[in-house]
């Protein structure tokens, strides 16, 4: 039906929708080709006598980023109209949901770096001094009854050290230490300190009263593993494999954490001195341990030889015994948990090497670029050229916190 004036006034107060004829499509597009819709009303107007049927509108615009695609301004708007109040609440709403993202995005960051925070907490001390520490509570001392404690060291650690550079016998002990922590996992033991080459464990410090029970078989089950672990690692001086010599003693001691500033949980008592002894008047690849401690392993079916009398510095003459063997089921254990420190062992070593090569192929790289500097810095002086702060000659990148440079194509 032909479009006319009574038409139009058929359709008073109704909402349809109104799409320009082909070849006028550019007049409701933006600069960047979009497509524009337009709100409004018409309006008929007599003018010399004839109806003129006037169109009010305006972009249907909703959102900021709705102005931005119609490329207009919140000006452009008229007064009157209700578009201005939506896209202010719409950006205020927005910016709401953008700072809860933000927030909920830290709150993840921040649960994520509090369980950093716990887990090496909870490798360096006992997990109930981790929580009264995070809580700000003191921790007070506890006797123990029955612990037994372990002591090792390197045998020829003095003539190893002197040998050879530090870089070295850091990287030995750190090999060395993995393989004693890992296999210490399989064990119902704690690991209290490491001073240079001693190691420190000790037993019956923590867990059910069943593992509590078993403190001298942990322990003596950890030696023996420890023992073999040893030899994964080689030293430095000769590369051959090292060798470790173990004392254990049983007996009451007192723990605390003591400091502020790096607070450290500690063992006191002459269980302690006693075990340490054991350890020094050892022998390379044997389990040296006190009588008490002797008793314990025998009924626990451990083998364990008279060694004789011995001068202990503070204790006098006392009988010490060697531990010569374990039951099938402690060597099963022992098993399992040398494959593991083998793995942990070469992880270590393969990260080693990667950083290794990196570190050779910066090194490489600096090297080549040094070379390649040199005729092109006489040039630069001669003509009185400037060279970027961030940029080394001959297009050359700095690495950054490296003071190293990167070739750049």
């Amino acid at each position: 039906e032909d479009l006319s004036m009574e038409l139009l006034n058929e359709f008073n107060n109704v909402s349809f929708l109104v799409q320009s004829v082909d070849g006028c499509n550019t007049l409701i597009k933006n600069g960047s080709g979009k497509q524009i819709r337009l709100k409004g009303s018409m309006e008929v107007m007599t003018f010399h006598n004839q109806s003129v049927l006037l169109f009010l509108c305006s972009p249907r615009i909703l959102s900021v980023e709705d102005m931005i695609d119609a490329n207009t301004h919140l000006n452009d708007i008229p007064l009157h109209d209700a578009t201005r109040d939506l896209v202010l609440v719409s950006e205020h709403m927005s910016g709401e949901h953008r700072m809860m993202l933000e927030l909920e995005q830290l709150s993840a960051a921040l649960k994520q770096e509090q369980k950093a925070t716990d887990q090496l907490l909870s490798s360096m001390l006992p997990e109930f001094v981790v929580r009264c520490l995070r809580e700000g509570r003191r921790v007070a001392g506890k006797h123990h009854e029955n612990v037994s404690i372990l002591f090792s060291d390197i045998v020829g650690f003095t003539d190893i050290s002197s040998q050879s550079r530090p870089f070295q016998v850091c990287g030995m002990l750190d090999e060395l230490y993995t393989v004693f922590d890992t296999i210490s996992k399989y064990q119902d033991v704690y690991k209290v300190e490491t001073i240079g080459d001693a190691y420190m464990i000790a037993g019956g410090l923590f867990g059910s009263m069943e593992e509590k029970e078993r403190h001298i078989i942990s322990v003596a089950e950890q030696a023996f593993a420890m023992l073999s672990g040893a030899e994964l690692v080689k030293s430095p001086v000769d590369d051959k494999p090292l060798h470790i010599r173990v004392g254990i003693h049983t007996g009451s001691v007192l723990s605390g954490v003591v400091g502020l500033t790096m607070p450290r949980y500690c063992l006191f008592g002459d269980t302690v001195n006693m075990a340490s002894r054991m350890e020094s008047n050892g022998e390379k690849g044997k389990i040296h341990v006190s009588e008490p401690a002797a008793k314990l392993l025998a009924q626990s079916g451990f083998g364990v030889e008279k060694r004789g009398q011995l001068e202990i510095k503070g204790k006098g003459i006392c009988q010490t015994y060697w531990v010569v063997s374990q039951p099938q089921q402690s060597q099963d254990k022992m098993h399992a948990a040398l494959q593991a420190a083998r793995e942990a062992l070469e992880n270590l070593q393969l990260e080693r090497g990667n950083d290794a090569a990196e570190e050779f192929a910066w090194d490489s790289l600096e090297e080549r670029d040094t070379l390649e500097v040199l005729p092109d810095a006489t040039a630069e002086a001669t003509s009185g050229g400037r060279v970027s702060p961030m940029r080394g000659r001959s297009g050359s990148a700095i690495r950054p916190g490296t003071g190293r440079s990167k070739r750049v194509k």
